[in-house]
């Protein structure tokens, strides 16, 4: 694949469904809040979590659409080693947050009294959880593995 398809491809195999997954998800959040009053803390703890990962998500999404991936094609696929560096740290606070997740959602591990939508909701979360894991794999072992980067 070249350099060009692998940007396609991750446009449209992950970051489409990311960002409709925050969507699904947060409306699966919002109605197990509303059923599980006994866990007020905790769901308060993983709407703080979702909302800072869809911000970090939809930060990523846009600087890679509009900024990194042109710019990539643009220069013959040169890119400076600082360009990656802030991509690198965007990716490690996802990356964070993803973990954080998936401790107050047991390792996706359903709990017997979980009501169905926190059910839902964990579903949600693991499928977002490995498209937005895959799409980061992809982008620095294969997209950057095709690129030259170059030190400042």
């Amino acid at each position: 694949m070249s350099v060009e398809e692998i940007c396609e491809y991750l446009q449209q195999k992950y970051y489409n469904h990311i960002l409709s997954g925050f969507d699904i998800l947060k409306k699966y959040i919002h109605t197990c809040n509303l059923h599980e009053k006994d866990n007020d803390d905790t769901h308060g703890i993983v709407r703080v979590l979702i909302n800072k990962l869809q911000q970090d998500c939809n930060l990523l999404i846009t600087n890679d659409t509009y900024i990194l991936f042109p710019k990539i094609i643009d220069n013959n696929e040169n890119i400076h080693q600082k360009t990656i560096d802030v991509f690198k740290k965007i990716h490690q606070n996802i990356l964070l947050n993803l973990t954080k997740l998936k401790m107050l959602f047991n390792s996706y591990q359903q709990e017997p009294y979980w009501n169905t939508y926190t059910q839902l909701s964990m579903v949600e979360m693991k499928n977002l959880d490995e498209n937005i894991r895959n799409s980061i794999y992809l982008k620095e072992n294969v997209l950057w593995s095709k690129i030259k980067i170059i030190e400042d």
